[in-house]
């Protein structure tokens, strides 16, 4: 078997996870299978010496001869760039567009469709071969690959390739019919819903060479399982359960925070941030509130570890965070009143001098256009014909220009306060309910 590195994922080999005969997992490659070798061969050193006019020589010759046009004759869901949004797909039909159109690369167009004729042959052949478990593939948009690893693992690739900012890339990993999640994740990103976080175990920068990160991350986990049940449960469940808690903690005790700064699907950079004022008591109360929402993840793990110390640990930071939710609405609440009562003045006044200031720009409009017509326009001209009509023009753009900046910022802080106060509401309703269905749960 020849050796290839990473970066040569989905060009040279495929990425593939085997078993062996002791029952432990590893990460392999898989060379691109080549079912016309002496012709594709002879193509590839055409193609590779082709000039433009000669590549879209080479690719009529292809349709023409008997062996060869087969290349074309296989499934279009080839992802030319896994990042790239728009792309259209890859039938003989739009083939044919493209080498009759002179804005593409026609010798990148050959090369990238003999990839996809191997890529093809090697995901039958990797489909077929009981001894490869999972493989890499740049197949477009939503794939979800479920491979049974063995009887308490089942893994799941789900990607989406060549969508653009929708790109995304991550692993599954499923344990005895319950899924392994990143539950911390819930406080390394300031802004992610709960349902990002279990959506999957691992995400990865799309980009072929992380197919290995993914097949690793499965490998070692079930290894690890394979050799020490107990380290397992330790570092897979039990671990990302007590870090939850000791995360959430530090939410409550800290205003100073380290977050995952990208998309949710990727890590790009980690950043820190200070939170302060509302904002960091909202803050708080939305992930310790929150963090219920992963109880039932945590439940079911009750099968392999003990975790009864995490879900009361979890229920007494929302039975701590209730008074101070409610003294954020009882403050809030007047201030809003306060300022809701202010901005019915103001707006009042606003409209008025914002018909006021229509006046004037319809004005000096109707002096454009006069000018327009005399032959003499220019904005100089015209600022000056309108200053001298309207002397006090510059002493009420002053006023309304600080009017306007004084009703868009309390526009502002009543939204701000609005919001503060629905996300408030939502929380205690959201730590009421969960209370309410432990104790029916309790009393049943």
């Amino acid at each position: 078997m020849p050796f290839y590195r990473p970066d040569e994922i989905n060009t040279n080999a495929v990425c593939v996870l085997k078993k062996r005969p002791d029952g432990n997992l590893y990460v392999d490659y898989e060379s691109l299978i080549n079912p016309i070798p002496g012709e594709i061969v002879r193509l590839e050193t055409s193609i590779r010496h082709a000039s433009q006019k000669r590549a879209n020589e080479l690719y009529h010759e292809i349709k023409a001869d008997p062996v060869l046009k087969t290349i074309l004759q296989r499934p279009s869901t080839f992802c030319n760039d896994l990042w790239s949004a728009w792309q259209e797909d890859n039938s003989e039909k739009r083939l044919d567009q493209i080498f009759e159109s002179q804005f593409y690369d026609k010798v990148q167009e050959l090369t990238l469709m003999v990839l996809a004729f191997k890529l093809h042959h090697t995901y039958a052949k990797c489909r077929a071969d009981e001894n490869i478990l999972a493989y890499s593939h740049r197949m477009i948009g939503w794939v979800h690959f479920t491979h049974q690893l063995n009887d308490n693992f089942k893994a799941t690739f789900q990607t989406n390739f060549g969508f653009g900012s929708a790109t995304h890339f991550c692993v599954r990993l499923n344990f005895r019919g319950i899924d392994i999640v990143p539950l911390t994740h819930w406080v390394h990103y300031q802004i992610v819903k709960q349902k990002e976080v279990i959506y999957c175990s691992q995400n990865y920068w799309p980009q072929h060479e992380n197919w290995y990160k993914a097949m690793d991350y499965v490998k070692t986990a079930c290894n690890l399982y394979h050799q020490n049940e107990e380290q397992f449960i330790k570092r897979y469940i039990l671990h990302e359960c007590q870090e939850l808690v000791k995360k959430l903690e530090n939410v409550v005790s800290n205003h100073r925070f380290e977050f995952i700064i990208s998309g949710y699907h990727f890590v790009v950079k980690h950043e820190w941030t200070e939170l302060k004022g509302e904002e960091l008591i909202a803050f708080r109360a939305h992930k310790v509130s929150g963090s219920l929402a992963f109880i039932d993840y945590i439940n079911s793990y009750a099968h392999f570890a003990n975790i009864n110390a995490v879900i009361q640990s979890i229920e007494q930071l929302n039975r701590d965070i209730i008074p101070v939710i409610e003294a954020a609405v009882e403050r809030i609440t007047p201030e809003l009143e306060a300022k809701e009562r202010r901005m019915t003045g103001l707006k009042m006044l606003h409209h008025e001098l914002h018909d006021e200031n229509k006046a004037y720009y319809d004005e000096r409009q109707r002096i454009q256009q006069e000018m327009h017509k005399q032959g003499k326009y220019h904005p100089d001209f015209t600022d000056e014909e309108f200053n001298l009509k309207y002397p006090d023009y510059k002493k009420f753009k002053a006023k309304y220009e600080l009017n306007t900046k004084i009703y868009s910022d309390l526009n502002t802080e009543i939204y701000h306060l609005k919001y503060y106060l629905e996300q408030y509401g939502e929380n205690l309703a959201d730590i009421q309910a969960y209370f309410a269905g432990s104790t029916a749960r309790n009393i049943a």
